[in-house]
């Protein structure tokens, strides 16, 4: 994938998930059955305090969750995500948040850090955290390249010993959900094709659709194998970037960070299958000094290096 289709990738869904800010919060209210072992596994003691760092937070109902679930710990949350409009659906929970409005995906396209530090004070001045969480976002994050720099990057912020957990969506196990996601993938791809966007560009020309944005181009061959767009309540042109992980995929993913973390747990959960999202809680070890001093602005369009070794065993 190059850096010009990872771009409009994710002005799509900037661009969808503030046009359905409130029917997608509506959709995403309670809690996903693979949380609490996720958080279990992290063996927190009681009347202790435990920071956490909720990346791509959406409506902040993980922090609701661990209120409710784990009233003997005193939370302090830190949460950021591109979206404002989604931490609005959740005022009673979001007044106990300090929330950072930031693209992350575009930070780390422009070389950058996902959290900048001149745009999040508040999580240079309070980070490392105990648990670093990223839950419903990796699928959005565009090419394996980008994956493992946001998967260096949050481990980054966790504190040593202190846990990152992460889920991976594979909606493509759901075999009655595959037939649907084809066709509203191909859907989509006529939708952003080329012949579409000259069209549009001619009735703006003609003193129609003023106000409509000319559709981004993704030509199909630009997309990466797992990539798919989804649609939304059946609405037209209304389609995320998504992508379903493989197993093999996630292991290489994890296998890229194993030399700084132990691998705590890993299951699949969630979805009347079961198997909808895979689950990694990692516990992290020390970090070599000065690591992210040295890493060079990213090349999506060359394939990182593989893994030399395997994920290292569960504890």
């Amino acid at each position: 994938m190059n850096q010009e289709t990872a771009n409009i990738l994710n002005r799509i869904n900037a661009r969808f998930y503030e046009e359905n800010a409130a029917s997608f919060s509506q959709t995403r209210s309670t809690p996903w059955e693979g949380w609490r072992r996720c958080v279990d596994a992290c063996k927190l003691e009681p009347d202790t305090e435990v920071s956490v760092l909720d990346v791509a937070c959406g409506n902040l109902r993980f922090a609701a969750f661990l209120v409710e679930e784990y009233p003997a710990i005193d939370w302090q949350f830190f949460a950021v995500d591109n979206c404002e409009s989604l931490t609005h659906a959740n005022p009673a929970i979001a007044s106990n948040v300090n929330f950072t409005c930031e693209d992350i995906i575009a930070n780390m396209l422009e070389g950058l850090p996902p959290f900048e530090s001149a745009n999040t004070p508040e999580l240079a001045q309070n980070g490392p955290f105990d648990i670093v969480a990223s839950f419903g976002f990796m699928h959005h994050i565009p090419s394996f390249e980008l994956r493992v720099e946001f998967l260096k990057h949050a481990l980054n912020y966790v504190k040593p010993n202190g846990h990152l957990i992460v889920s991976f969506w594979q909606f493509m196990n759901d075999e009655s959900k595959r037939e649907k996601v084809e066709q509203t993938h191909t859907e989509a791809l006529e939708f952003y094709s080329l012949e579409v966007t000259e069209n549009d560009l001619e009735h703006k020309a003609e003193g129609l659709h003023d106000t409509a944005e000319p559709r981004p181009v993704v030509m199909p061959d630009a997309l990466d194998p797992g990539d798919y767009f989804l649609g939304w309540k059946n609405l037209p042109g209304q389609y995320r970037y998504c992508h379903h992980f493989t197993d093999k995929e996630i292991d290489l993913l994890i296998g890229q960070i194993s030399g700084y973390a132990t691998l705590v747990d890993s299951f699949t959960a969630d979805g009347k299958t079961g198997d909808q999202n895979r689950y990694v809680v990692l516990r992290r070890t020390e970090w070599p000094s000065g690591y992210f001093e040295s890493i060079e602005p990213l090349d999506i369009s060359r394939p990182a290096d593989l893994p030399p070794e395997p994920v290292q065993a569960l504890d």
